[in-house]
């Protein structure tokens, strides 16, 4: 195991109350924290990109397709709305990597970002017709200020081993993989409206409003939007709801790079989804207005955010409902999912909310990347690159620290400039951004 820079500190943390990030692992995390700070002979790194550091993290993992991957994060909403999860299984032969954008309140991202694994790891075991008692327990979980011992191994499903698992789940066509994930965030939707309801139905038996029912209601009525790539034998599955983004990173025979998205946002920009929308909601011309659902809801589809899910009924009270509230449900927690096949070249993949994409392209954010790789000299595949000089920062192994940097402009003073604008100030100049760099290995070159 390997962890740059320095453990994570997880800045806006100690803001929110809760984890921006959660990262779940099986049998390789080190025995305890490690602390570096990475040195360019000759040239200082200057303070904002220093300021950039603070939330980055880098990890080898022993997936046979994924060599390991950078991640951090920038805080703009208090507290702060986006989170993510990371996790690696061997008994799934499985990498996951998810980016949650929340809006109206962190409650719900917070909610999947505990979850979201725990149902995929059901959902992939009843697939295989293996039941286990703890799906959760299918990826090891690390959260805390910096890295944790390790916690003790997993529980197996029932009657089964790490290897016959494994088998199982390889065997697994696309479509039944797709199924899958389509049945675990369908069920973890349902379950988060089914919790939410329960607690209004109790108050409105007269019960007290207490911390966990205000939770659970919040979870149902805030709302996030999400992402989650899984690499699992040679495939990799993006699972799309709303308007986070996956990009592939390829290197072409001619030494160029190319842009695949792996994803396309779903919101008014998306012609197929205008057409589910106005599908769904004929004759009501106000369902999507002034590009947004009902004129509010950005993205057109997301967890929670059930006052545009609920009945009247049921929301009786608890929300003012405009009059164009006619025929919920308006969004849907349904994903779309591409399933992308690994292919020579295929370098990385870039994972973020869309505050990143606001500030790039992706064809900007692979080239911003491919710059990172190569900036050592070493083969693009080889560990994280190496330092950068030039555009006023360096020592740029993390990935996703140098896409930060130069969606703020690329600069030291452009940089700072949006740097030292706190919120609610900097919402108006930016959003929350979370960015995941997954780098993958090619079949030849397997962990030892």
């Amino acid at each position: 195991m390997r962890l740059l820079r320095r453990p994570l500190t997880f800045l806006g943390t100690a803001c929110t109350g809760a984890f921006v990030g959660l990262l779940i692992f099986n049998r390789i995390l080190p025995n305890g924290a490690t602390s570096c700070v990475a040195v360019c002979t000759g040239v200082t790194t200057s303070a904002a990109y220093t300021r950039l550091e603070l939330n980055e993290a880098s990890r080898t993992l022993h997936h046979p397709r994924v060599r390991g991957f950078d991640v951090n994060f920038l805080p703009s909403n208090f507290p702060m709305e986006d989170r993510f999860v990371i996790g690696e299984s061997l008994a799934l032969n499985a990498a996951a990597f998810s980016v949650i954008d929340g809006h109206k309140g962190h409650q719900c991202a917070e909610h999947l970002q505990r979850h979201v694994l725990g149902y995929l790891a059901r959902t992939l075991l009843k697939g295989v017709a293996m039941k286990s008692t703890k799906p959760d327990d299918a990826w090891d979980t690390v959260t805390g200020m910096t890295w944790s011992p390790p916690p003790p191994p997993p529980s197996l499903p029932t009657g089964a081993d790490q290897s016959s698992v494994k088998d199982a789940l390889s065997t697994l066509s696309p479509s039944t993989m797709e199924q899958c994930i389509r049945e675990a965030f369908r069920s973890l939707d349902d379950d988060i409206s089914a919790a939410g309801l329960a607690e209004v139905k109790r108050l409105r038996k007269g019960s007290p409003l207490t911390e966990s029912t205000e939770n659970r209601i919040m979870e149902a009525l805030s709302g996030a939007c999400a992402i989650a790539a899984i690499v699992q034998s040679a495939k990799v599955y993006v699972a799309s709801v709303g308007d986070c983004r996956a990009v592939l990173g390829r290197k072409l025979a001619n030494g160029t790079w190319a842009a695949l998205p792996l994803s396309v946002d779903q919101n008014a920009d998306n012609p197929a989804e205008v057409k589910r929308v106005t599908d769904a909601h004929p004759g009501e011309p106000s369902a999507i207005l002034r590009k947004r659902i009902l004129g509010n809801l950005m993205p057109f589809r997301s967890f929670g955010d059930f006052d545009f899910k609920w009945n009247r009924k049921q929301l009786n009270g608890l929300v003012a409902l405009p009059s164009n509230y006619l025929t919920p449900p308006y969004v849907t927690a349904e994903p779309v999912i591409t399933t992308h096949p690994l292919q020579e070249g295929d370098e990385f993949v870039i994972i973020a909310s869309d505050g990143l994409w606001d500030k790039l392209s992706n064809e900007k954010a692979v080239q911003t990347v491919a710059k990172c790789l190569e900036g050592s000299g070493k083969k693009s595949n080889s560990w994280f690159g190496g330092p950068q000089e030039g555009s006023g920062c360096c020592c740029l192994q993390n990935a996703a620290t140098r896409l930060l940097w130069t969606a703020l402009g690329g600069t030291q003073e452009s940089v700072q400039e949006l740097l030292d604008v706190g919120p609610p100030y900097s919402r108006v100049l930016r959003d929350d951004i979370t960015v995941i760099v997954v780098h993958l290995r090619s079949s030849e070159d397997q962990p030892s």
